[in-house]
């Protein structure tokens, strides 16, 4: 799937990001967590958010809602615009107002997002009670309704569990039907398949696919997963260390990765015949780790990693510019539009 081919891919923005800041208080001082980070989802289109841990992927979206934990998460700078209304600069009360109704998120870790002194069904109905206005009865119809939704079997009995009666893939469905209650137009996915083994996955992947078609919302998908941004995601942007550091279409992105990190991604992909001995086809790693906040390097936060780097990218931090049209790098010396090495060397198939 492809951005250009998406029938929302020319509407206009439901959400428009631009400048996110987040900073950590921290005692040696603030860092950011979140840098400058700009980037926009039209109705129904799915993009993708990619990066290694510790890349501000979460940080991110939590910063969005309101929900990153504060102190020592502060939003610094930058605008929010959503349906007309900027988030970051709402009052807690009116973010309230939107969390769970017009947009909604489902969090990587179901056991600790889910209440556990509540019955799956009771979460549901609180939320509905909430923003829809239902009574009681109308309310438990809806849950059960939701969790039927979700293909939860037997849902007016599981309703009455509590989340550590379910299963894994149990409780990420509940948090998704959850999350549907109020059928937002906005739908923020924080690693939606994390600790599931690879059949759930592929079930929960299949499942917010069909209720995103179903409802047309829009999805802000956030993984470390290249196979899932492949499967799902109409565009993507790249993460690293708090910056934006890649965004392009998803075809574009996986044919031709313009930034070394991007394609130092896609060569660590596990690969059909991949060897474990080092011979050809084996996977590729990147050396090193993401820095901390507090240890990025004044030019290029990927240079220390990088081996295309030299004496400018140490020193001077790249901005971002436009490799092809929609496809845009925050690199000194990206891949260009006809060096097709990169893609050929990932084996990566979208």
């Amino acid at each position: 799937m492809s951005a250009a081919s998406h029938p929302a891919a020319d509407a206009a923005p439901l959400l428009r990001v631009a400048g996110l800041t987040t900073e950590l208080a921290l005692p040696g001082g603030r860092v950011r967590a979140v840098d400058d980070i700009s980037f926009a989802i039209a109705p129904g289109e799915t993009l993708g958010v990619v990066g290694e841990s510790g890349c501000g992927k979460s940080m991110m979206a939590l910063s969005l809602l309101g929900i990153a934990p504060n102190p020592p998460a502060i939003v610094s700078a930058g605008t929010a615009h959503f349906d007309g209304v900027d988030l970051l600069a709402l009052d807690p009360a009116g973010l309230r107002r939107l969390r769970g109704n017009r947009i909604a998120m489902i969090f990587q870790e179901p056991m600790t997002a889910l209440n556990p002194l509540m019955p799956i069904g009771a979460q549901i109905v609180e939320v509905c009670r909430r923003h829809l206005g239902h009574s009681r009865a109308q309310a438990e119809a809806w849950a059960v309704e939701l969790l039927e939704r979700v293909r939860i079997p037997d849902a007016s009995r599981r309703a009455r569990d509590y989340p550590h009666q379910l299963s894994g893939g149990m409780r990420q469905r509940a948090m998704i039907a959850m999350a549907l209650a109020c059928d937002p137009v906005l739908l923020i996915a924080d690693e939606p398949t994390t600790a599931l083994d690879v059949t759930i996955q592929a079930q929960m992947l299949e499942l917010i696919s069909d209720l995103q078609e179903k409802a047309g919302m829009a999805l802000l998908l956030i993984t470390h997963d290249l196979g899932v941004i492949a499967e799902m995601a109409d565009r993507v942007l790249v993460m690293y260390a708090g910056r934006k550091v890649e965004e392009a279409p998803v075809v574009e992105l996986f044919n031709l990765p313009a930034h070394p990190y991007t394609d130092g991604l896609m060569a660590s992909v596990p690969k059909l015949g991949a060897s474990l001995s080092g011979t050809a086809g084996a996977l590729t790693e990147i050396p090193g780790t993401v820095p901390a906040p507090h240890e990025l390097p004044a030019g290029c936060a990927f240079a220390p990693r990088c081996a295309r780097a030299d004496e400018r990218c140490r020193v001077e931090r790249p901005i971002l510019r436009d490799v092809l049209v929609g496809h845009e790098t925050a690199c000194w010396h990206p891949n260009q539009s006809d060096g097709t090495a990169a893609s050929a060397r990932t084996g990566t198939n979208v």
